[in-house]
């Protein structure tokens, strides 16, 4: 009999200590402590791929806590890309396995990232339409590839049901999915998105808007003072009832024209209470809350891949935003 079998069969005490620390091992594996994640980088790559492959779901679709500022941490975990800016989309275009329809004019895909935080698959791109330089629409699309948490989906809720927004809608509850829909103001301030919605906020500071702003900036387009983000958002129970699956198209439009020398309104008439100082701040909100109820049967469709190429009517397509 070897050593460590005799060990093994007259240590009680030792046995009980070696099988305790190897499950301490695999939880910790499992379930990876954040202060540890941040001092030891090949522990955290261990642990995320550990994640991806036992299918662990994300704490939060956004990357931002609940006061709405950005998670340094988890920024570390974002792959984002840099696409070509010279390709030009339209019509309906392939995303996260589903589609993607995109409003009038031509749009320029500029950011694209992969976020694994906490060993989540969530995929955003961010597309941009300019005109004489100067930035006309901007969409921000995010999916889930592999399932959440239903608690972690619910949060994102609070998107729609909040006070500043413009407009809020939502389909009734069926206990199978949630769908809501809203628009609401961004002001545009020293090279960064503000919101009021605070939830909103948090994606308006996550990691690949900051990307979108650096590089819209290095290529010298000009961002108006404020837009009105036309969003949709639609969260799914799997056939199997183990998570869910979220999808989320937020249509930031400008009211700015090429050319116009003067902005409407004054910063403060972009809220819900200031639009009713200047008419045509106000007109246009109501156009893109008109707009956006005609444009969700689309995103509908296109969630359901069912979106047929060149069946969206020009009229529908065309937002309140300026386009060619």
């Amino acid at each position: 009999m070897s050593a460590i079998k005799r060990l093994w069969n007259r240590a009680p005490l030792w046995r009980t200590a070696l099988l305790t620390a190897c499950l301490c091992t695999l939880l910790s594996l499992i379930f990876p402590a954040p202060w540890l994640v941040q001092i030891a980088p090949p522990y955290k790559v261990l642990t995320s791929k550990i994640g991806h492959t036992l299918g662990s779901d994300t704490s939060s679709f956004q990357d931002a806590d609940s006061s709405g500022q950005p998670d340094q941490a988890a920024a570390e975990h974002h792959t984002a890309s840099a696409p070509p800016f010279d390709a030009e989309f339209t019509g309906v275009i392939p995303f996260a396995g589903r589609q993607l329809p995109l409003p009038a004019g031509k749009w320029h895909a500029i950011a694209n990232q992969q976020d694994d935080q906490n060993h989540s698959e969530v995929l955003s791109s961010v597309l941009v339409r300019v005109d004489q330089g100067l930035v006309t629409g901007l969409i921000v699309a995010q999916a889930t590839t592999q399932p959440v948490s239903a608690e972690n989906a619910q949060n994102l809720e609070s998107l729609c049901n909040n006070g500043y927004n413009f407009l809020v809608g939502s389909l009734p509850q069926d206990g199978r999915q949630t769908e809501c829909w809203m628009t609401s103001p961004v002001r545009v301030l020293d090279h960064s998105f503000m919101a009021a919605n605070q939830p909103l906020q948090g994606l308006m500071a996550s990691p690949i808007l900051a990307f979108t702003l650096n590089r819209l900036t290095e290529m010298k387009f000009i961002l108006p003072p404020a837009m009105v983000d036309a969003a949709w958002l639609h969260i799914e129970k799997t056939k199997s009832g183990s998570g869910v699956d979220v999808a989320s198209v937020h249509t930031l439009i400008s009211p700015a024209t090429p050319g116009q020398k003067n902005f409407p309104g004054a910063p403060e008439d972009w809220t819900r209470t200031g639009m009713q100082n200047d008419p045509a701040v106000a007109s246009f909100v109501n156009s893109v809350n008109v707009w956006l109820v005609k444009w969700l049967p689309y995103l509908r469709k296109a969630y359901a891949n069912k979106l047929e190429a060149n069946t969206i009517p020009a009229t529908i397509a065309a937002d309140p935003g300026y386009h060619n």
